[in-house]
Formats: structure tokens, C-alpha cells, sequence
């Protein structure tokens, strides 16, 4: 490939766009020069003449040139970037402590209650029983001796 021939990659870094860019581009016949080279590792490449490339001189670099002022701190570009991740990490973290204590609250509430109906079973168990002995029917002493 010559100097003036560049990758679909090359010049989606030159016009500062994305390479499906490109490829959508020469589709659409914007760029006539577009043809299929041979790669040199047995595979075929789609080039085009640089020329065709809009509004860049052939010397142009894909280098953009460094905006005025000091660059940004990559700790602080980080910091920003995760603060709305950060939020949410914090809120969520505060639903889950508060689902954790409800859950807790209800172990409780659900043993307090088993207790509760232990001591029910026992009460119903002894008055069953002593409901029982009342209903059983009582001999009367002019009964005594005699068989129904």
C-alpha cells in the first residue's frame, strides 16, 4: 500500500469519526477511490486515496492538537467520572442496611410469635383436658350398683 492510500481505520482517525463511519461512506459512493488491496497476510483491505479524504492536506496527522490550559488530572477525570456511581453505591448500600434490619426485626417478631402460640397450644392442651373430666358423665349415688 502507498503513502497515499489509507486503511478504512487510518482514515476514520483522520476525520475524526467512527470507522463504520467510513464504511456507511463508502457505501454511499462518497468516496470513489475506495477499493479492495491486498493486505500482505493473505486477507484483502479496503483502502482509498487520501486525497478523497475532505478538507485534509496529504501531511495531515491523526494527532489533534492539545487543548489551551493545563490538562485535567486523571485522578480527579476518575473522581468525577464515578461520583453519580458513588451516590448510587451509597444509597444502595443504605437500602440494603435498612433491608438487613427489617429482615432481623422480622426473625424476632416470627420467634415472639412461635413463643406466643407454644403458649397457646399449652393452654388450649389443658383446658381440652380439663373440659374432659367436666363433661365425663358423673355417677349419681342412686346410680351405684346398677348398670345402664
Amino acid at each position: 500500500m502507498t503513502d497515499d492510500r489509507v486503511t478504512i481505520t487510518d482514515a476514520a482517525r483522520l476525520l475524526g469519526v467512527h470507522h463504520n463511519t467510513v464504511r456507511n461512506r463508502i457505501r454511499a459512493g462518497m468516496y470513489p477511490s475506495a477499493r479492495l488491496e491486498d493486505d500482505g497476510h493473505g486477507g484483502q483491505v479496503w483502502t482509498l486515496d487520501r486525497a478523497d479524504l475532505p478538507a485534509l492536506p496529504p501531511s495531515e496527522t491523526a494527532e489533534t492538537p492539545a487543548p489551551a490550559g493545563p490538562a485535567p488530572d486523571a485522578g480527579e477525570v476518575v473522581t468525577r467520572a464515578l461520583a453519580p456511581l458513588m451516590v448510587q453505591l451509597v444509597s444502595l448500600t443504605e437500602r440494603l442496611a435498612e433491608a438487613q434490619q427489617e429482615r432481623a426485626d422480622a426473625e424476632v417478631q416470627a420467634r415472639v410469635a412461635e413463643h406466643l402460640a407454644d403458649g397457646l397450644r399449652s393452654q388450649v392442651a389443658e383446658l381440652t383436658r380439663k373440659l374432659a373430666e367436666v363433661q365425663q358423665p358423673r355417677h349419681r349415688w342412686w346410680h351405684r350398683g346398677t348398670t345402664p
